[in-house]
C-alpha cells in the first residue's frame, strides 16, 4: 500500500480509482493518436488525388514557374502552421515542466 501525504494508508478503493483514472488517460490518449493518424492519411490520398488535376489546370493558367512559386508558398505556409500547432506547444509544455522541476 502507498503512503498518501498525511500519513495514513493509502485504501484499496482509492488505489483502483487512481488506476482506473491512469487507465482512462492512456486510452483517450491512444484514441488521440488513432485520429490523428486517420487523418494524416486521408490527407495523403486525398492530396494524390487532387494535386495533380489542380498542378495541371494551375500550369495551364500561370505558367510553369508560377506554379513552382506558388507551390513553394504553399509549402512554407504548411510548415509554419505545422510549427504553430504541433512543436511549439509540445516546447513550450517542455519548458513549464523543466521550471516546474527547478521550483521543487
Amino acid at each position: 500500500m502507498r503512503i498518501q501525504s498525511e500519513g495514513r494508508l493509502a485504501g484499496l478503493d482509492e488505489i483502483h480509482i487512481e488506476t482506473q483514472i491512469e487507465q482512462r488517460k492512456k486510452d483517450v490518449e491512444g484514441q488521440l493518436c488513432d485520429k490523428a493518424s486517420a487523418l494524416q492519411k486521408m490527407a495523403c490520398s486525398v492530396g494524390s488525388i487532387i494535386a495533380p488535376i489542380m498542378g495541371g489546370t494551375l500550369t495551364d493558367k500561370v505558367g510553369y514557374r508560377s506554379t513552382c512559386d506558388i507551390v513553394a508558398g504553399l509549402a512554407f505556409l504548411c510548415s509554419v502552421v505545422n510549427f504553430v500547432l504541433v512543436f511549439l506547444p509540445v516546447l513550450m509544455q517542455d519548458r513549464t515542466a523543466d521550471k516546474k522541476k527547478e521550483n521543487y
